[in-house]
């Protein structure tokens, strides 16, 4: 059972006990909880503390009861667990504003519905999927979050990184706050060849941090499917998230996988944990053959603040002037990112043609480009290097692979054969697949 699922379980146990005594440990039993975690999720998920909630709906309750019944105030004190009508009408008067007397002949209604978990957070999927997967549910759009983390990258990592963060939180009295939440994810090391975990707590937004060791960032929002698993069962977890994205309406997203610890971190790592996979809808990515491509290509050899203007001027000259055997799509291609040191640094700048030129001005050159499978997505110049990154994690999260004997390629929506400098067009992003 989700946490999510939990938490509305113990709101189905509190609205079928408003007119009884609530003990919290038995509303914490429900939701399979202990009763510290239960509070610190509750409020995560509501936005109100667990008896801040019962008080709320109890007098909601009480308010339909003045305008609907002859009840006493007295007799409404008792039905609602109250010590006696003073308490009672004291609370009334701080959450309505209105005197319980006052408030059975004014027109004014107070409103507190219960709220319904499942309804706010989770999205509905296809009833095949369900009985398939029932474990897995698709979130609504969870919104950014800013974490301070610290990254680990020894033996142990989660214990280590997980340590020295709570540790740190304690020493900054977070852990006293019931608000927080405790993420993890697996990380890699791309110079040092090493894999490592970073693990993270939600702060807030004005929160200084005064330990070098710990960082800070702001986790991007999104869709999320999650489920609820054992630690040592994570791995065989995943591997299902893969099997039910292809089933569903979405793919898997670029934003960052998550693993949420609910019941706080026991540093034997045997507990649940929730795994969060983040998707897209499957429209943001498609999967595409292009066919091979004659292309006239401009390369000019330099760094990247000056050489791309002038292969596009090049390009965009010549365009320009044949306008009757160009088609107009215009491509790019670089070499910037490669990481090696010691290697020429060039951008080309590509214009498709239908026929062949007669002939060619001084450093352009005719070329075909190979056809075959490409993955891609559309972005805008100002977002570009951001959708490279996503698209690359995309690939790497999925069962794809990219194809080294294809270069990659960007299509520059240019209209009128005119690129500004203050412009920001629209790109077509595509990376080669096997």
């Amino acid at each position: 059972m989700d946490y999510y699922e939990r938490i509305d379980r113990a709101i189905q146990y509190i609205e079928n006990n408003l007119f009884n005594h609530i003990d919290l440990n038995d509303v914490a039993t429900t939701a399979y909880m202990s009763l510290s975690n239960f509070y610190r999720l509750f409020f995560a998920l509501t936005g109100y503390k667990v008896k801040e909630y019962i008080r709320y709906r109890r007098i909601d309750m009480a308010g339909k009861d003045l305008k609907l019944t002859k009840a006493t105030v007295m007799e409404l004190a008792i039905k609602y667990d109250y010590t006696g009508s003073d308490t009672f009408s004291r609370t009334f008067y701080n959450i309505v504003g209105y005197l319980p007397s006052q408030y059975r002949h004014i027109h004014h209604k107070y409103v507190f519905e219960r709220i319904d978990i499942m309804d706010e957070y989770y999205d509905l999927a296809n009833e095949n999927i369900i009985k398939e997967y029932p474990e897995i549910k698709v979130l609504r759009k969870i919104e950014s979050m800013r974490i301070a983390y610290f990254e680990s990258y020894n033996e142990n990592p989660e214990y280590h990184s997980f340590k020295y963060l709570l540790e740190w939180a304690k020493r900054a009295n977070l852990l006293t706050n019931r608000q927080y939440r405790l993420f993890g994810y697996d990380i890699f090391n791309n110079y040092s060849n090493k894999h490592g975990y970073s693990a993270c707590i939600t702060i807030d937004d004005n929160l200084q941090i005064e330990d070098d060791m710990i960082k800070t960032k702001y986790l991007e929002g999104g869709l999320y499917a999650v489920t609820t698993v054992n630690v040592k069962e994570i791995e065989s977890a995943w591997k299902r998230f893969k099997h039910w994205v292809k089933l569903s309406r979405y793919d898997i997203g670029t934003h960052q996988h998550l693993e949420e610890h609910i019941e706080g971190v026991d540093l034997s790592f045997d507990y649940d944990v929730r795994l969060m996979m983040p998707i897209v809808e499957k429209s943001d990515y498609e999967i595409v053959t292009s066919p091979p491509m004659t292309v006239i290509l401009s390369q000019v050899y330099g760094d990247e603040e000056n050489v791309p203007y002038e292969a596009w001027r090049n390009i965009l000259n010549w365009s320009r002037n044949n306008v009757s055997i160009t088609e107009s799509r215009y491509y790019a291609f670089n070499n910037y990112n490669i990481r090696r040191k010691n290697i020429r640094r060039y951008y080309i700048a590509m214009v498709s043609c239908k026929v062949k030129p007669i002939e060619l001005e001084k450093g352009l050159v005719l070329q075909t480009l190979e056809g075959g499978k490409y993955i891609r997505t559309k972005c805008n110049f100002n977002t570009l290097p951001k959708a490279w990154d996503k698209l690359i994690n995309y690939i790497n999260t999925s069962d794809m692979k990219v194809n080294p004997k294809l270069k990659w390629r960007e299509e520059w929506h240019i209209k009128d054969n005119e690129l500004k400098s203050n412009s920001n067009p629209e790109i077509t992003i595509y990376c080669p697949i096997k």
